[in-house]
């Protein structure tokens, strides 16, 4: 009994270590960067003025239907905007546009909270790269595995400290947005349109954190196979430019339509292998069928890397 009591403090007692280095070391300037381009974003997007209905004086847009990808959205919008104030524009007039409150829900999806969705993931899978390569460089590995605790036990309290790192980003994503909510989007004639942003918050929140997990474990897995923590970082941050890569160009995908339906498809399918394109799905459909098959698609994947660099991790020789 013992044993165990001193084997669940030796765990805790590793992650409370690695977390606090990675507070003090590695995270207070993305902590920064990350309030001030995300709050810029925001802020772009709050200062705008939105609506549901028709106002006097005013170009409005309203009624528009979802197109098959936020991009469509956008141009409809853009492309109803310059046809409906061409007359106003010649006559004088300097043309106005309130953005409906769909549009402007979507341009918070694919703006702000990708954005957000981003720089957690990268600081995820970034802090676990750096865990064990960081100990393996520096020769401290050994104090680590000489102790009480297991190899596993060991992986495992660095990949939670990575992710722990990552949840300050997580809740100043969820008060940014609903701030943007009750700044931007709090008309009465909005009152309609609770039920779909509380939903998308929850889909926010369960998405990021899925995402995040899945990053974190990759970083972990790179961190295990790589004797050189700088080595490992640069390797993990490339996953997350590729997976933000294919989300841009998931949301550019209707401009591939002219390629063909072969083409189309192909592409489609090629942005769906990243974990940032199915988040950016979920929360622009609003569907829970599509949340519940994705963030269980990303926990799986999340398990099985860490089980591989548990693995990975077991067979290699410490040295001191």
């Amino acid at each position: 009994m013992n044993g165990l009591i001193s084997m669940i403090y030796g765990y805790m007692y590793l992650t409370w270590q690695e977390f606090r280095y990675l507070l003090s070391h590695r995270t207070r300037a993305s902590y920064l960067i990350f309030i001030l381009i995300f709050g810029i974003s925001l802020y772009g997007i709050a200062v705008q003025e939105y609506t549901t209905e028709a106002g006097e004086g005013t170009d409005v847009i309203s009624g528009l239907e979802t197109g098959d990808a936020p991009l469509v959205d956008i141009i409809l919008v853009m492309f109803t905007f310059g046809m409906g104030t061409f007359a106003s524009a010649t006559g004088g007039e300097a043309p106005a546009i309130i953005i409906p409150a769909e549009l402007g829900i979507t341009l918070l999806i694919i703006v702000s909270i990708l954005l957000g969705i981003n720089m957690v993931s990268r600081l995820a899978v970034k802090n676990a790269a750096s865990t064990i390569s960081r100990e393996r460089e520096g020769r401290t590995l050994y104090l680590s595995a000489s102790t009480m605790n297991t190899r596993p036990a060991i992986y495992l309290a660095k990949l939670k400290a990575a992710y722990l790192a990552t949840l300050p980003m997580m809740a100043i994503m969820f008060l940014g947005v609903y701030w943007i909510w009750t700044s931007a989007f709090t008309s009465p004639d909005m009152s309609a349109m609770q039920p779909t942003f509380q939903s998308l918050v929850l889909n926010m929140v369960i998405m990021t954190l899925c995402t995040t997990i899945l990053f974190a474990s990759l970083g972990s897995l790179v961190s295990a196979t790589r004797q050189e923590e700088e080595s490992a970082v640069s390797l993990a941050g490339k996953f997350t430019t590729l997976a933000s890569a294919l989300t841009m160009l998931w949301i550019l995908l209707p401009i591939f339509t002219v390629a063909g339906e072969k083409v189309y498809s192909w592409i489609e399918t090629l942005t769906m292998l990243s974990p940032i394109t199915q988040d950016m799905v979920v929360l622009y459909t609003n569907d829970s069928t599509l949340l519940v098959q994705y963030a269980g698609i990303q926990l799986i994947v999340a398990a099985v890397l860490t089980i591989l660099g548990i693995i990975v991790f077991i067979r290699q020789d410490i040295e001191y």
